[in-house]
C-alpha cells in the first residue's frame, strides 16, 4: 500500500481569550475524508513574568466522545515562548481541537499555527 497527501489545510492566527478562567478555541479539526496528520504551534511569547496559561489539546479517540488528550501549563517566566503540538496521525473522525485557558495576569493574544494533512491511498 501506497500512501501519499491528498490535501493540506493550514490554521492560523492569533485569539485572545474574553476572561481568564475561559477556554478559547485556537483549531478545531472536522472530520475529515480519511485519517490525517496533525501538528501545530502556539506562541506564549505575550505572557509577561508571573502570567501563566493552558494549553489543551483534546480528541475524539472513539470519533464520538471529546476528551481531554494533554494539558501544556505555561507561563511568561519561560525562555521558551513557542510550544510545539508534536505531529500525531489520527483517524479521519478524532476531530483534533487545541484551546487555550489563561489562567492569570492581564489577557493576552496567543498567535497559533496548524496544519492539517488528510491522506489518501494509492
Amino acid at each position: 500500500m501506497v500512501v501519499r497527501i491528498k490535501s493540506r489545510t493550514v490554521y492560523s492566527g492569533s485569539v485572545t481569550p474574553s476572561a481568564l478562567n475561559t477556554e478559547a478555541n485556537l483549531i478545531s479539526v472536522p472530520t475529515q475524508a480519511d485519517m490525517y496528520l496533525f501538528e501545530a504551534y502556539v506562541d506564549i511569547g505575550n505572557l509577561a513574568s508571573g502570567e501563566t496559561a493552558l494549553i489543551r489539546l483534546y480528541l475524539r479517540v472513539d470519533g464520538a466522545t471529546e476528551r481531554l488528550y494533554d494539558e501544556i501549563s505555561v507561563s511568561g517566566d519561560y525562555a521558551q515562548k513557542v510550544v510545539h503540538i508534536t505531529a500525531m496521525n489520527l483517524r479521519a473522525d478524532a476531530q483534533a481541537r487545541l484551546a487555550v485557558v489563561q489562567t492569570s495576569g492581564s489577557l493576552r493574544s496567543f498567535a497559533y499555527w496548524g496544519v492539517v494533512m488528510v491522506y489518501e491511498e494509492v
